[in-house]
């Protein structure tokens, strides 16, 4: 749900394709048609730009401003039966996440299965008043008892950061990696 949580969605499903495992049915839903569209690992009908409840209201503000009425059709289209678990997964603080309780609601009442959520934690740059919404969200998340994994979103984007540079240090002049030393070598067996 959300930029974050298709961006999210799109990096498990990718491994998921590549181990060639197909232990994972992706679905992304976000309003923004380019987030939608990026998402290159997913089939079209797996990508599921959301309506507004009210068409002609300006802006949207916060997740009760869209329709989650046929949430759970497009689910149930797929002929789930074997369901082990349900995750969702949403950035913290964005006006997406405010969808999470009314998504897990929907789905809770559709499928027997559980419904887990994956949530990314704003970073301090993004300031103090996304930090309170998203304080405000994981709140109303924790209170309709499910399992939650919380990233957060700054101790894991300058992980990240710090191995690509490491990598990029592995680097030769033409960009081909370096030779391993016979040290190195010796350390993979």
């Amino acid at each position: 749900i959300g930029g974050a949580g298709c961006r999210i969605v799109e990096t498990l499903n990718s491994h998921d394709e590549r181990s060639k495992v197909k232990s994972v049915r992706s679905f992304v839903f976000d309003a923004d048609t380019e987030v939608i569209h990026s998402m290159k690992s997913l089939e079209v009908k797996r990508r599921i730009v959301l309506s507004p409840s009210d068409p002609t209201k300006g802006g949207y503000t916060c997740g009760d401003d869209f329709d989650l009425t046929s949430i759970t059709d497009c689910f149930q289209e797929e002929g789930f039966s074997e369901i082990d678990g349900i995750f969702l997964c949403a950035g913290l603080g964005g006006r997406m996440a405010d969808l999470v309780p009314r998504f897990m609601e929907e789905l809770e009442n559709a499928f027997p299965d559980p419904v887990f959520t994956i949530l990314t934690l704003p970073c301090r740059f993004e300031g103090a008043k996304v930090s309170a919404r998203a304080a405000e969200q994981l709140e109303a998340i924790r209170q309709m008892g499910s399992a939650s994994i919380i990233f957060d979103n700054e101790t894991w984007a300058g992980r990240i950061e710090t191995e690509a540079a490491a990598a990029a240090a592995e680097l030769n002049a033409e960009g081909v990696p370096k030779p391993l030393t016979r040290r190195q070598t010796s350390d993979l067996y």
